[in-house]
């Protein structure tokens, strides 16, 4: 694959099609959730791939829909920072590596930032899939909504969307000449400045350019040598074109560049600081370097009586990075490694509604990645602390067909029924790390592998069988079965001969029973759901003490149920004031092991007994619960906004073998709004104002790599998340 992809993707788009929205059949824009005197107003989601976006409350599924209007109110930075709003949810940043991701939906998570290790979680952006969780995680900016849709999605949008999906919209260019800018200064310092302007060149041409920059002076102090750590800058640009060739046909094509460096990336030991504050001390800062260009061609072309929908994308996403592994201020234990990945992607759809009862959408799908890995370890347990270099590189296509309907069976009453094969095959060469000498060199990126020319094929069927009843005018009961796949794979960190080269297919079979309902007069809104997954042939990675440091081994340990329930509620007490609240509970347990994921002092390698089947289950936290307020109050001509939110989740286990656990996660945050006429907007606002720590990834390093270690702790390091930030911003609009 190589940078002509480019330019197919729009070629592709305009010869046959791609996803937005014709003009007869436009998606609406995502409107924020207002308060008005008739009571709630309708999110539109495009999560079931209609020609039409549907209102939120009237799809059977569980959504968390956040608006882009929302999403600046309330001065959300990227994915990591929604994690406050979802339950049963996290969308943690990895932090090892800037822009990393480690998301869980419904107890099923991933767990490293292995690149050929796809997560459970798929993230969509602009309808494209992106095909590892390195470089998913940049700041938002212009964006016009994004849906967590949670349990399996596979009959529509594939394998690796066993947990869940994220599906981040960016805006469309407007009808009319529009524009605004935006500035901000926060802690740190943390100085941002953005801006876009849109409107139409001609009665068929739109278009649309967003801007954006950020610097950060560094939030974090390294107790060390008082260096300032998490220093950066991210700018981006998007370009976009939406044109009208004929009132049956839209094309929208946008363009994305941008770049994020890092330098600084803070770690804490926690057998030398205590984990519930910000001190840590480092001898090596390490940074990132993300860089990505990526380009959707989306058309909408209406033929009779449906519309047929393509979505063309490419990606290419490179990220390099260096950090401290151990948190010591000793030379102990770096690791640096360049990982650039390219993906294209295609899907075809043909959305129609049949005899007046019957919608019907069917597609195609191709999608083909490129992942790369040059690592290199610096070791304490290698003479002169020379570094030591390996890779790794895998190729794979996949291809698949679905279909789904939605049959009206009754004004009342309606049936889902939907299937989706896939098939998929990979290539991978994979290279062993050793202390003896390089098998790879890291100035040409050449690679001598020990496990060369490694070939694997799966295929699957993903159906989905629905029901949903309407009990009232604006409430639901639905019911759903469904089954997904996380695709099989080969390891791109081979640290021990011993470890596992090749995975298989992970299969989540998930029962869903669920209520929705705008009450009283739509100013009470309450969704609740009951879930039971299960998980067969569960793919985790394994991390365990070894002589090249820590050992990821990558298996399928065995099967697991996962029971729970979710609550989301919004209310309306007075036209100024609104409440919203939300909770879930969740637990699982082991059903089968195959592979022993903790052996005990002294216990054979591999052993697998009762010890095993009572561990937690990875990023499973029990209890998750948020509850805000917004409150507005007119002053004279001008309005003063005000929302508070407080979220909350359980500390969870980090490491299959519960050795490593990572904090529980809590925030408190605020905003003051003034509008001070149509145009201008002054925010105050601050973040985790509590000042709680957190971390989002947290693992246990060696102790024959770290100095002495007091007796009774263990050398578990955990990448920092940023205390409480206090910020302003202003914001025109033209």
């Amino acid at each position: 694959m190589n940078s002509s992809r480019l330019a197919m993707s729009v070629v592709l788009a305009l010869a046959v099609s791609g996803p937005a929205y014709a003009q007869t059949a436009t998606a609406p824009e995502e409107e924020a959730v207002a308060i008005t005197s008739g009571g709630f107003e309708d999110i539109v989601v495009t999560a079931r791939k209609k020609a039409r976006a549907e209102a939120l409350q009237s799809v059977p599924l569980t959504i968390s829909a956040i608006s882009g209007a929302r999403i600046e109110d309330a001065q959300i930075k990227n994915l990591a920072q929604m994690t406050g709003s979802i339950p049963n949810a996290s969308l943690d940043e990895v932090g090892a590596a800037k822009g990393t991701a480690a998301f869980t939906i419904r107890g099923v998570s991933m767990g490293s930032t292995l690149p050929t290790l796809e997560s459970p979680v798929g993230v969509f952006i602009d309808g494209m899939y992106m095909p590892s969780v390195l470089g998913v995680i940049t700041d938002f900016f212009d964006v016009d909504g994004v849906e967590v849709l949670r349990g399996p999605q596979g009959t529509l949008f594939g394998k690796n969307v066993t947990a869940g999906a994220v599906l981040v919209r960016s805006r469309r260019p407007s009808d009319k000449f529009e524009g605004f800018a935006q500035a901000s200064v926060e802690t740190g310092l943390e100085y941002k400045i953005g801006g876009a302007i849109s409107g139409p060149l001609t009665d068929t041409l739109k278009v649309r350019l967003a801007g954006y920059y950020n610097h950060d002076n560094g939030w974090f102090k390294n107790d060390f040598d008082g260096s300032d750590y998490g220093r950066g800058t991210t700018w981006l640009i998007r370009p976009t074109i939406e044109w009208d060739p004929t009132p049956d046909i839209n094309v929208i094509v946008r363009y994305e560049h941008g770049k994020s460096t890092t330098k600084g990336l803070p770690l804490q030991n926690y057998a030398f600081n205590d984990r519930h504050t910000f001190n840590f001390a480092q001898d090596h800062a390490g940074g990132t370097r993300l860089q990505w260009d990526q380009i959707t061609a989306e058309v909408n072309w209406q033929v009779g009586a449906g519309t047929i929908t393509t979505v063309t994308g490419y990606r290419d996403n490179k990220i390099k990075t260096d950090y401290d592994t151990a948190g010591t201020p000793i030379q102990d234990y770096q690791i640096n490694y360049t990982n650039p990945t390219k993906s294209f992607s295609h899907e075809g759809r043909y959305a129609i509604r049949l005899f007046d009862s019957l919608d019907l959408t069917a597609g195609i799908y191709y999608f083909e990645s490129d992942i790369e890995l040059l690592e290199t370890r610096r070791l304490r347990t290698v003479a002169n602390f020379a570094p030591r270099s390996y890779g790794a590189r895998q190729k794979a296509k996949t291809y698949a067909a679905f279909v789904q309907g939605d049959w009206d069976v009754t004004d009342k009453l309606q049936v889902t029924a939907g299937l989706r094969y896939t098939y998929d095959k990979k290539h991978a060469d994979v290279g062993l790390f050793t202390a003896a000498a390089d098998t790879c060199d890291p100035l040409t990126g050449q690679c001598v592998y020990a496990f060369p020319n490694l070939r694997g094929k799966w295929d699957s069927w993903s159906p989905k069988i629905g029901i949903k009843y309407e009990i009232a005018e604006a409430a639901q009961v639905y019911a759903s079965w469904s089954r997904g796949y996380r695709a099989g794979g080969f390891t791109s960190r081979q640290t021990a001969p011993a470890q596992a080269l090749r995975w298989d297919q992970e299969a989540t079979t998930a029962y869903e029973l669920g209520f929705k309902g705008d009450l009283f007069n739509r100013r009470m809104r309450v969704n609740l759901a009951g879930f039971i997954n299960k998980v067969d042939d569960m793919i985790r990675v394994t991390t365990t003490p070894g002589a090249a440091g820590v050992v990821n081994d990558t298996r399928n340990i065995g099967d697991a149920t996962i029971k729970g329930v979710e609550f989301e509620g919004q209310f309306i007490v007075t036209d100024r004031l609104r409440l919203n609240g939300y909770f879930g509970y969740q637990k699982g347990q082991y059903d089968t092991i195959r592979f022993s994921p903790y052996d005990a002092p002294g216990e054979p390698v591999g052993t697998i007994n009762q010890t095993d089947y009572n561990l937690k289950l990875v990023r499973l936290s029990p209890w998750t619960y948020g509850m805000g307020a917004q409150y507005n109050l007119p002053i004279g001509s001008m309005t003063l906004r005000n929302r508070v939110d407080f979220a909350f989740r359980d500390a969870s286990y980090t490491t299959d073998d519960n050795l490593s656990r990572q904090n529980s996660f809590q925030s408190l945050d605020a905003s003051i709004a003034l509008d001070v006429n149509e145009r201008l907007t002054l925010t105050a606002y601050g973040r985790n104002l509590t000042n709680h720590a957190f971390s989002g990834l947290v693992v246990l390093i060696p102790n024959a790599l770290l100095p002495p270690v007091p007796p009774g702790r263990r050398g578990n390091v955990g990448w920092l998340s940023e205390g409480r930030v206090i910020g302003a911003e202003a914001r025109i609009k033209f």
